[in-house]
């Protein structure tokens, strides 16, 4: 989901979201362009990114961080316990979720040491039927 407005930092429209997945080797099955913050209010979404699992039933089963530690090298990023991932893998195997929801991390607008400085601007609404 990009949920920046116009003419503010990380906002785009349909074709430089489609460049941007290109240019990532990115392919998710579907992108909401949100420009006026609505889905992200309605989630009560707080920072950049903020992620979200949504279990078979509708209800939602995870809401947090993508894992424990905000990166600053590629070692963290090993380091980490990866709660999203943790969630994800659970919900998918009908399990019940450990931690249905972590403390959101808001990142600064580029992470640098994880392969070049990239612009973090998506959240994440994963939808398990």
């Amino acid at each position: 989901m990009l949920s920046s407005a116009p003419g503010k930092q990380g906002y785009t429209d349909a074709a430089g979201a489609n460049s941007q997945l290109t240019e990532y080797n990115a392919s998710p099955t579907a992108v909401l362009l949100d420009p006026t913050g609505k889905v992200g209010h309605l989630y009560a979404a707080k920072t950049t990114p903020h992620l979200f699992i949504i279990g078979p039933n509708g209800v939602i089963v995870y809401q947090g961080a993508i894992d424990s530690q905000l990166p600053s090298s590629v070692a963290d990023v090993a380091a980490s316990d990866p709660w999203f991932k943790n969630a994800l893998d659970a919900t998918l195997a009908g399990q019940p979720v450990a931690k249905g929801t972590t403390k959101t991390v808001r990142l600064l607008d580029q992470v640098r040491g994880l392969s070049g400085p990239r612009l973090l601007q998506f959240s994440i609404l994963a939808h398990v039927c």
